[in-house]
């Protein structure tokens, strides 16, 4: 059952599947943020947590515009996790009843396991960070400009 191998590989399994049924999605996504870059406009993204598809998406960036061996990436993913205390009271309560390692106890918080063992997927499955965003539709042109609006930034 795909709840009890969650509940085992966590945060990799979670994020290895967003990455492969949304590389449209995210493609679309940086797209957009590009784009409005590009053209001066401020931007903001965020998924309901600001954890999950957020710090995919901040990864990709941060892949894309530093390094995917940026020293940066793990830590800054990692640091969300201390704007998260309002709405893990509130996962505490909707997690009541649900057994100790349960899958929605395995997905709790942001750590830094969670995106080493993501970067470690895209490794494994592309080759690289640049390689996943080339299947998802995001190429090299993209790429460098993307590079470029961050570095007037």
């Amino acid at each position: 059952m795909l709840s009890k191998k969650l509940a085992v590989e966590g945060f990799p399994l979670l994020y290895s599947v967003m990455l492969e049924i949304s590389a449209e999605k995210i493609c679309h996504v940086l797209s957009v943020i590009l784009v409005s870059l590009e053209s001066g406009s401020p931007v903001v993204f965020h998924c309901a947590q600001g954890k999950d598809r957020t710090g995919i998406i901040a990864m990709l960036i941060e892949a894309i515009v530093e390094s995917e061996r940026s020293p940066n990436i793990i830590p800054n993913y990692a640091a969300s996790e201390k704007f998260l205390p309002e709405w893990e009271a509130k996962r505490d309560i909707l997690e009541a009843g649900v057994q100790k390692g349960d899958f929605v106890s395995t997905l709790r918080g942001s750590p830094a396991e969670g995106m080493e063992g993501t970067l470690a997927y895209v490794r494994s499955q592309w080759g690289s960070v640049e390689a996943y965003l080339d299947h998802a539709g995001f190429d090299g042109k993209r790429r460098r400009r993307l590079r470029a609006v961050f570095g007037k930034l």
